[in-house]
């Protein structure tokens, strides 16, 4: 995977993309994984559909949030808006270089998100601590350590692709300043 020897533990709360009718389990699952498995980053590729998320599904995103927990979510395949939990604010959004690939992009970004708190972890527990400015210097670093190939449109497509390598290697990029 996109992060080899970090420990992944799974939850499942459907059996499909579309999680409408899922939103208090999706919340269960999501506070489950913050506060009983302290994980420090969450892959997320699934979506409400249409874009209504439910109290239940806010709430669990703010508290981890909170908690420094990076989610990371895929935008949604072929559907415009952004779909929740990506398009809300405590979210990570990613989207794909081609079509069907955002539960991809989500995995890889999750992977980058992984390697990066490996990699600068006293850094970030001192710059940052375990609250959501730790998620937000994520959400920067990644940014900038995007590559845009040729012909790149930041809009509707985002920052560019993002590049673990830098973002694992270049304190600059990967330290951001966060007030």
């Amino acid at each position: 995977g996109g992060a080899p020897r970090v420990p992944h533990v799974g939850v499942r709360i459907t059996d499909s993309v579309g999680i409408n009718g899922r939103q208090q389990e999706f919340a269960d699952g999501l506070r489950y994984l913050g506060d009983i498995a302290k994980v420090d980053v969450v892959n997320v590729s699934l979506g409400v559909f249409p874009p209504v998320a439910a109290p239940a599904m806010r709430q669990a995103l703010a508290h981890a949030y909170e908690k420094g927990v990076i989610v990371v979510c895929a935008a949604g395949n072929h559907v415009d808006p952004v779909v929740p939990p990506a398009s809300l604010a405590e979210t990570i959004a990613v989207a794909a270089v081609t079509s069907n690939g955002t539960s991809y992009a989500a995995a890889i970004t999750t992977g980058s998100a992984a390697l990066w708190l490996r990699r600068w972890g006293p850094q970030i527990e001192a710059n940052y601590g375990r609250t959501g400015k730790r998620v937000e210097a994520f959400r920067q670093a990644a940014i900038a350590s995007c590559r845009k190939p040729p012909g790149w449109k930041p809009t509707p497509f985002g920052a560019g692709i993002i590049d673990t390598g830098r973002l694992c290697t270049e304190a600059a990029i990967a330290l951001p300043v966060i007030l």
